[in-house]
């Protein structure tokens, strides 16, 4: 967890998934971007590669990452 500034925290990880249907393994990086208010969360965004998980999930080849 980063805090970035007094309302905006970051939160780094990773997602590994299985797809059933498609039978392939998914992992790959994400960042969470929180807003604190009142010591609430009051809005959350997630950053990730929707277009390769898209892929993985449909069964379509999933180039790497670019470094």
């Amino acid at each position: 967890m980063t805090q970035v500034s007094a309302d905006q925290v970051l939160v780094t990880g990773r997602f590994a998934y299985h797809f059933a249907g498609s039978g392939l393994d998914f992992d790959d990086g994400f960042v969470m971007r929180y807003t604190i208010d009142g010591g609430k969360i009051t809005c959350s965004r997630i950053f990730e590669d929707s277009l390769r998980l898209a892929r993985a999930y449909s069964g379509e080849p999933v180039a790497s990452p670019a470094a």
